[in-house]
């Protein structure tokens, strides 16, 4: 079955004639098929183990049950609504992180399959984003155990997690996809995107509550980062956003993607050279 919608693909599409514009609609457009993609390249890394992918799950909890223990006491912290609070928290920017940090060498590294396939370039990047939507499938599991014990979730909330989540994902999903453009150009981008990441990771209330910089309202106020991680883990935590942390998300994605578009037509013609 993949190899039967690769040749249509193949067929329709031919990455040495069309535009960024049809790329770009080229690779969305072919979503299920880059899933399976996904999928495979999970399986293959993870092949031959015990526990296969969920090996990522055992390494986040081990992260979470150790960094709620020490930072629960530091900031004084119910450690039942600290851990819950982390459990959504850390897999959530770890996805963020591998979209933008892993994601800005995604070009780099399918240089040699783009170099000899006539496959949409956008799909490499796409590619690589699910395969992170994944990895956080299997990191938020304990965390929605431990909120759904807790009696923090209710049905209304976790249809409202799956909403937030699509959105940030889409949101977050723009900020990647431009970074891999400019590193195919640029080699140091990756390593610039991946201290970046951290610089935010900082910043943004992963590990500390929002309410603890209420004082220095600009470092929340200002931080993208902020509303993208409140519309997935407020929700499932029993605490809504409010209306404008979900049309800030929406205007992110929306804006963000048409400066990736318009940033992707005027490149396209020299990404093949840059690979």
């Amino acid at each position: 079955m993949q190899a039967e919608e690769l040749s249509a693909l193949s067929i329709r599409y031919d990455s040495r004639s069309d535009r960024g514009y049809a790329d770009l609609r080229a690779g969305l457009s072919n979503i299920r098929l880059l899933w399976m993609f996904a999928l495979r390249d999970i399986r293959a890394r993870y092949r031959r183990s015990t526990l296969g992918p969920f090996w990522i799950t055992v390494s986040m909890m081990a992260t979470v049950l150790g960094m709620s223990f020490v930072f629960s006491s530091l900031l004084a912290q119910s450690y039942a609504d600290y851990i819950a609070y982390l459990a959504i928290g850390l897999p959530l920017w770890a996805m963020y992180s591998g979209m933008v940090g892993e994601g800005s060498s995604a070009l780099i590294q399918a240089s040699s399959d783009a170099k000899l396939s006539t496959l949409p370039l956008s799909g490499y990047i796409i590619r690589h984003h699910l395969r992170q939507l994944i990895f956080f499938a299997h990191n938020i599991l304990p965390g929605l155990v431990i909120a759904a014990v807790a009696g923090k979730t209710t049905i209304a909330g976790f249809v409202l997690f799956l909403c937030g989540l699509m959105l940030a994902f889409i949101a977050v999903g723009w900020i990647g996809f431009i970074a891999a453009l400019i590193s195919a150009r640029f080699r140091d981008v990756p390593q610039i995107a991946v201290n970046v990441m951290q610089v935010f990771f900082f910043l943004t209330p992963i590990i500390w509550p929002a309410e603890a910089l209420r004082h220095k309202p600009l470092i929340i106020d200002a931080n993208p980062f902020y509303y993208l991680v409140a519309i997935v883990r407020e929700p499932i935590l029993g605490t809504p956003p409010a209306l404008y942390v979900w049309l800030v998300a929406a205007a992110i994605a929306v804006f963000g993607w048409l400066l990736a578009a318009v940033i992707y037509e005027r490149l396209f013609d020299r990404l093949t050279k840059w690979l």
